[in-house]
């Protein structure tokens, strides 16, 4: 393990080495943003799925949307269509005909762009701060000196709804969320509709709201390690009010954090070892080998093996990280079990228990309590900075709209969005960052 002063002479020495690669294009207040080429988010794991899988939340976690929306009590659709005019003025370019009657939808093209290729695709989430660089040193370096990484879904990249959305993430997380990104000599970076941020009257919401978190934490006992912000379950309505669409229902935060040691697992081993034993010409040894070969695939899947490799080496037997890695290493399960064939009984033993322990520690328990009252008091997290804010919300809006659209009317959705994607210009050009560095 690293000592402190060890920890801190190294993270000097890789900044002066990778001085000469970084360059500083924007700032989010002392914070310095930096684009690293990296790698597009394309993770298709439904919130259904991903809210209790270990590999979605500690590797990807952060802003996910993929719910559909409904027709508000009611309103009865029978024929939906969608044109997008570029002759029209921005904001007026969108529109909705339900039933023959023509709607508008008042939206700039800086959101419906994006937003409209994001509900189009198979990839449901937006961004995340555990992303990684293209170039391994480059990620390590950035994470010594203390940054955090940033992945986006590929059509928030280079786009200000990307810059809304990491900063989303992290809104609840830093004081600097109070802030908006600003370009190094040419001030915020916004959007037709929006205004420069009232710093000082988010960073009270920023007080205030971590003032309760913490009173919450101290009422509940709970201590949380990450969290999602999501639509699962949401319910998310749409509707017209006059000659407008409106649209309703808010994202949600998902609390988690891992389940802690269970002491019982060598006990649960060897109760399924004795119940699997009464069978007619019963091996232990073949036992644990199917066993190992069905537990691992589940590892491989549910389970965030890189970032667990990081901190196992100090918690279990010597030699378990490196007979695991050798088993991952192998693909098929013919050659997992020849792998596993030439290991003796003890060390198969040995391998069951501390991979169960593994996965027994590591899975996600969620806060419930955590997450449904901080979802009852979003007024308090928009308060931090209602652009930021406003900009999830519209995304997750219009998505589950779009899907409602694409799943109820394919033809049409089909010719909406060939258009769609025909836009080029939709804003000034956004550099979207991939490492936050934080400040002095």
């Amino acid at each position: 393990m690293i000592k402190n002063a060890q920890r801190a002479i190294l993270s000097v020495v890789l900044l002066v080495v990778s001085a000469g690669n970084i360059f500083s294009q924007e700032q989010l207040g002392p914070s310095r943003l930096v684009r690293f080429q990296a790698p597009a988010l394309r993770n298709s794991t439904h919130l259904a799925r991903g809210l209790r899988q270990a590999r979605f939340l500690g590797q990807i976690g952060g802003v996910a949307f993929d719910a559909e929306a409904k027709p508000a009590e009611g309103f009865n659709v029978t024929n939906l269509s969608l044109s997008y005019d570029p002759n029209q003025p921005d904001g007026k370019r969108l529109r909705i005909s339900f039933d023959g009657r023509e709607i508008a939808a008042p939206i700039l093209d800086w959101r419906l762009i994006p937003t409209a290729r994001f509900a189009d695709s198979e990839f449901y989430s937006c961004v995340t701060l555990f992303g990684a660089l293209n170039d391994a040193d480059d990620g390590t370096k950035a994470l010594w000196q203390g940054g955090q990484i940033i992945n986006y879904h590929d059509e928030f990249v280079d786009t200000l709804i990307g810059l809304r959305l990491f900063q989303l993430d992290m809104l609840i997380l830093d004081e600097i969320a109070a802030d908006l990104p600003k370009r190094k000599n040419d001030g915020y970076v916004l959007g037709a509709d929006e205004v420069k941020p009232d710093v000082e009257l988010n960073r009270k919401g920023f007080s205030r709201f971590h003032a309760y978190l913490e009173q919450l934490q101290q009422q509940t006992g709970e201590e949380y390690r990450s969290y999602v912000i999501h639509d699962f379950g949401s319910d998310i309505r749409f509707g017209t009010s006059g000659n407008s669409l409106f649209l309703t229902g808010d994202p949600q935060y998902f609390f988690w954090k891992p389940s802690g040691y269970s002491s019982d697992v060598e006990v649960k081993i060897s109760q399924e070892l004795r119940t699997a034993a009464r069978k007619r010409q019963f091996s232990t040894r073949q036992w644990f080998i199917s066993q190992l070969i069905e537990r691992a695939r589940e590892f491989e899947k549910d389970y965030d093996s890189e970032a667990l490799f990081d901190d196992l080496p100090f918690l279990y037997e010597e030699g378990f990280i490196d007979s695991l890695r050798e088993l991952l290493a192998l693909k098929a399960d013919l050659e997992r079990k020849k792998y596993l064939q030439r290991q003796p009984t003890a060390a198969l033993r040995s391998l069951l228990i501390n991979l169960r322990q593994t996965m027994e520690d590591e899975k996600p328990l969620s806060l419930n309590g955590m997450s449904r009252d901080v979802s009852s008091h979003l007024e308090m997290v928009r308060s931090i900075n209602p652009a930021v804010w406003d900009t999830g919300v519209n995304v997750m809006r219009y998505a589950a709209f779009f899907r409602y659209c694409k799943r109820t009317s394919p033809q049409q959705w089909r010719s909406f969005i060939t258009r769609i994607r025909q836009v080029r210009e939709i804003s000034d050009p956004v550099t979207t960052p991939t490492v936050i560095y934080p400040g002095k």
